[in-house]
């Protein structure tokens, strides 16, 4: 209650919701968001793994083929490396993107990010996996939960009629 001019007035009353743009977008959504853009980020995490053993790389490829000299058995390695950090990179990127949208609500980031997943899920199911590949799995799974559960389908059939 406050006091204007002597007369008691009711306060406004106190909003739980977060202020900005996502205030209107349930928790569910900004949930499966957030899950999505760290699962983007420990993608990237193997490049850590490549970057340090770059030299038993070159010592793979130097036994694989045994007439490269050094020098062509290195540029292999790093050309590989190389190769395979922008790959790692431009799919945490689509991911990223793809998340961004998805909460914006466009329905076609919905659509492609479990897709997305499933392309990313299987190769650690039809192999035995690292702990970070389950887990990764275990985030894709939650975050596509999460885009699909009714708080979430409300959100995305309202943005289809704005």
């Amino acid at each position: 209650m406050t006091n204007i001019g002597g007369e008691v007035q009711p306060s406004a009353p106190v909003s739980r919701k977060p202020a900005g743009r996502d205030r209107e977008i349930p928790i569910e959504v900004r949930t499966s968001f957030w899950i999505w853009v760290v699962g983007a980020l420990l993608n990237v995490v193997p490049i850590i793994a490549m970057l340090k053993n770059w030299r038993a790389r070159i010592n793979e490829i130097r036994f694989d083929s045994p007439t490269l000299t050094p020098a062509e058995a290195e540029e292999q390695a790093w050309m590989t490396i190389w190769i395979s950090v922008s790959f790692y990179v431009l799919i945490a990127l689509l991911f990223i993107v793809c998340a961004t949208r998805m909460r914006a609500g466009r329905r076609w980031a919905r659509i492609l990010l479990p897709i997305l997943a499933f392309l990313n899920i299987a190769p650690v199911v039809l192999s035995v996996a690292s702990p970070m590949g389950w887990l990764g799995t275990a985030a894709g799974v939650t975050a596509t939960v999460l885009m699909f559960v009714t708080p979430a389908n409300a959100y995305f059939r309202a943005q289809r009629r704005t």
